[in-house]
């Protein structure tokens, strides 16, 4: 074997030698989250929570640093459905506030803008000539066999 042949064969069984731990390694990369980066889900047993045992009732709850430290809105809409916003505002980041009885709006104290307390839409917009945005909506899951709703904030 000369020289040239050694290094080639060399080469080659280096390689392999580095491409098994490479490949390994990838795929030890590989996931199969349920949850996106950044996603937190937040369970909530309903019997702590006493506004929100009948339909129409509203909640104005923080969560840690969730959804950059505003507070999530959480309304029931029917006995096994709910709506959970987030109550800052798109327009200037205002707080909203909780609807005052069930399928009123959620207003802006700042600039009147009004958002739908069924789904989060503007309703009114009094800005500027500036478009605004619908408030942001978290998914929700409500178990009615154990009363706990679940809500994947961001």
């Amino acid at each position: 074997m000369d020289r040239r042949d050694f290094l080639n064969k060399g080469l080659v069984f280096a390689g392999v030698g580095l491409a098994i731990p490479i490949l390994s390694l990838l795929s030890s990369c590989e996931r199969t989250e349920t949850m996106p980066v950044g996603d937190k889900l937040i369970e909530l047993n309903l019997k702590d929570f006493p506004e929100l045992l009948k339909v129409g009732g509203a909640l104005k709850k923080n969560f840690d640093n969730l959804n950059s430290g505003y507070p999530i809105i959480i309304i029931r809409k029917s006995e096994s459905e709910f709506l959970a916003l987030s109550s800052r505002c798109t327009h200037q980041g205002c707080i909203v506030n909780l609807p005052v009885k069930p399928n009123e709006t959620l207003d802006c104290p700042c600039h009147g803008s009004k958002f739908s307390s069924s789904d989060g839409s503007v309703i009114e917009d009094p800005t500027d000539g500036e478009k605004i945005l619908p408030l942001q909506r978290f998914d929700t899951n409500f178990d009615s066999s154990n009363g706990i709703l679940k809500i994947m904030l961001k």
